[in-house]
């Protein structure tokens, strides 16, 4: 037997990573260069639109709530949702379609919804 040698024949007690310097820390000088000029807008370029009617603007209010909803916050977006200005039946029926929908579509979260 050779003191130190595996059974595979492999020595055990040296390796090479131990032997090379770590490189690990040492990152490339940074590579300076002149900024490219911003291209022009495009004329059908995609722009934010305002919420023309108010079923609109309670779709995306309720739908920004309900995309951030996660078991951690689910108390405060709870509130949120309670604070929102209901004025008839049928924008209580566009809530719930909402949430029943979002629901469905995540089944991860459902029962969280």
């Amino acid at each position: 037997e050779q003191g130190s040698r595996s059974m595979f024949g492999m020595n055990m007690g040296s390796s090479r990573r131990q032997q090379q310097p770590s490189r690990r820390n040492e990152r490339p000088a940074p590579v300076r260069r002149e900024a490219a000029p911003m291209p022009e807008m495009s004329a059908n370029a995609w722009q934010p639109t305002k919420p023309k009617t108010k079923e609109e603007q309670l779709e995306r209010k309720v739908l920004s709530l309900l995309n951030k909803i996660a078991p951690e916050n689910l108390e405060t977006i709870a509130q949120r949702m309670a604070e929102i200005e209901l004025s008839s039946a049928t924008e209580l029926s566009q809530v719930i379609k909402l949430v029943f929908s979002k629901a469905l579509d995540e089944p991860h979260y459902s029962e969280t919804y």
